[in-house]
């Protein structure tokens, strides 16, 4: 605990927690609630009442419903001048909520994690029509000078995770798997409402090991670089995709596939720095596919 011995290492730390709680990271959300079970592909769908001049815009709870709405206000008034329909922008309170939702088909289009746009076209139809061509994995990092040198070494110390249904924290469940730990049994999961959370945690010594996405590892400042190490990353999967509801027409799910093509929406979507958006590959697909026997685990208990 020598960083908080003295006035300039406890202001130095101050420095550290506000730069670090004042990077945007995808995955942040509120703690996940109850969920409902899909509905069967085969049976009637459900939904709420459709007015045809309105699309509802689903966005994943990754900021507050304000921040939400001022990072994608833009975005929604072009797409509704392509489609020549008012959108009006959608949440949920938590990840469980938002995936409750969308089997409920609250949402025509939504933009989704990628593991859970996978399992509403498994579960309830939906179509994906495109996706961000970047990549997302997670960093699982210790202090610099701890005496932990593989995953092996972790084992019954705690580690600080992201919210529990967050793709980076599924991830880090597979990795300590293939390493030949048992989540939760050979070690303490400890689970925080955001990426910087999970970060903070191991700064201020109160767990182990941490996972974080990695380009919030990679973003932090030289200060907190020197705290932290790098024990290894997890796979790769796709970014950030967008899905249609089966509730739409097929000529209503062309004409929003083909607006996305479209060069000003693009434009905006690139403030994110999220890629290119492109259509979603069978193999991009397959690769979230390990992600979804252990989402429907933890949506379950």
């Amino acid at each position: 605990m020598g960083i908080f011995t003295n006035y300039h290492s406890l202001l130095k730390w101050h420095t550290v927690q506000l730069i670090l709680i004042s990077i945007l990271v995808l995955y942040t959300t509120p703690s996940s609630t109850a969920y409902c079970q899909p509905q069967n592909n085969s049976a009637p769908l459900t939904t709420v009442p459709h007015d045809n001049n309105i699309i509802q815009l689903g966005i994943l709870p990754y900021l507050s419903t304000k921040a939400l709405i001022n990072q994608w206000q833009d975005f929604a008034e072009q797409l509704g001048k392509q489609l020549q329909k008012k959108v009006i922008i959608k949440t949920a309170p938590s990840y469980a909520q938002f995936i409750t939702r969308t089997a409920q088909y609250r949402y025509d289009i939504i933009m989704s994690a990628p593991h859970f746009a996978v399992l509403a076209q498994i579960d309830s139809n939906y179509t994906i029509i495109a996706g961000f061509d970047s990549r997302l994995s997670g960093a699982i990092f210790v202090l610099n000078n701890s005496p932990y040198k593989t995953l092996q070494d972790l084992r019954g110390q705690t580690l600080t995770t992201p919210d529990r249904l967050a793709a980076i924290t599924i991830l880090g469940e597979l990795t300590l798997q293939q390493a030949g730990l048992k989540w939760y049994r050979e070690i303490t999961i400890k689970n925080t409402p955001s990426h910087n959370n999970a970060l903070l945690s191991v700064i201020k010594r109160q767990s182990a090991a941490g996972i974080a996405v990695k380009s919030l590892y990679l973003k932090t400042n030289k200060t907190s670089k020197k705290m932290l190490r790098l024990l290894t990353t997890t796979a790769e999967i796709p970014h950030t995709m967008f899905i249609v509801s089966p509730k739409i027409s097929k000529k209503s799910a062309r004409d929003i596939k083909n607006a996305f093509l479209n060069i000003k929406l693009n434009k905006i979507l690139s403030r994110l720095k999220w890629g290119n958006l492109k259509p979603v590959s069978s193999n991009n697909i397959n690769k979230l596919l390990p992600l979804i026997p252990l989402l429907k685990a933890r949506l379950m208990q």
